[in-house]
């Protein structure tokens, strides 16, 4: 064999080398998001069995509220009923005492009986008054209850659509990593970071976006407090009237209370004041 032809073994050889490794890269990379979505998948379902179970105890715990709110107002109209009927007794016992001490003849025995009477009644007017401000009090406290679980069931809801909106946003970021993993693969180039340069904060943090401007840029409701730097990325979406992922932003300065931020290329709606930001769209 001649120079030339060893040249062109060797040169076969390290070109397949190369093409083994980059499929052995390709496959690994495909086998990790595989079991990144699983896990996620696994997540949603679980966050959606406790949210939906969340819920409805908070509807049963409203539902015997009401009950019980009702079932008091009930027993309240008794005891003003009574109330009123011992008011009017009252007012005839003091117009018979009246009558017993201004007339003539009758003696005081009859006035004695008449005083202890109303003496009777007043105790009898005192005790349902209390009767009564203690039904007031249980009511109010019913209604405390109710609206305590209306938050919760509230609370509930708001947190069922945020799991569906992170797993759409999810699925997206998968579907979008597979575009690229594909367009990579197509052209022989590396297929490392093909998921984009992003910066989320250490820690999980949530807030709202409060203004815009014509320029594209965005102040949120969230900064330095809850520990976001320049630099730093965050996830944008919106719940209402459906969930949507929008993008990412990309923090350019901030304060105690509020930081401003630019997309990160092309968001897939204009983003609006009310949209949802956070420094992940699935909890880990």
């Amino acid at each position: 064999m001649n120079f030339l032809g060893k040249t062109l073994v060797i040169v076969n050889l390290i070109f397949s080398l190369v093409v083994g490794g980059l499929i052995i890269m390709v496959f690994i990379a495909r086998t990790n998001w595989a079991e990144a979505y699983n896990k996620a998948s696994k997540e949603v379902q679980i966050a959606n069995s406790n949210a939906k179970a969340y819920f409805d105890e908070a509807e049963k715990a409203r539902a015997d509220g009401k009950n019980e709110v009702a079932k008091v107002q009930t027993q309240l109209a008794e005891v003003q009923k009574q109330l009123a009927a011992e008011q009017v007794a009252r007012k005839n016992a003091d117009f018979d005492l009246a009558n017993s001490k201004g007339t003539v003849g009758k003696g005081s025995a009859n006035a004695t009986l008449a005083e202890l009477e109303v003496r009777r009644r007043e105790d009898e007017v005192k005790r349902l008054e209390e009767q009564l401000l203690a039904i007031n009090k249980q009511n109010a406290e019913l209604v405390v209850q109710m609206n305590t679980e209306r938050d919760k069931a509230v609370a509930a809801t708001i947190e069922r659509d945020s799991v569906k909106v992170r797993n759409v946003a999810m699925s997206q970021k998968l579907e979008e990593m597979a575009t690229q993993m594909a367009k990579a693969k197509a052209t022989g180039g590396d297929t490392k970071g093909v998921a984009g340069a992003k910066n989320p904060p250490t820690e999980q943090v949530e807030g709202l976006i409060k203004d815009t401007d014509t320029s594209g840029l965005v102040t949120i409701t969230i900064g330095s407090d809850s520990g976001i730097k320049a630099g730093n990325t965050l996830e944008v979406f919106r719940l209402n009237p459906t969930a949507k992922y929008l993008g990412t932003l990309y923090i350019l300065e901030v304060r105690a209370h509020e930081a401003v931020g630019r997309p990160m290329g092309r968001p897939n709606a204009a983003l609006q004041k009310g949209d949802h930001v956070a420094s992940k769209i699935l909890g880990s």
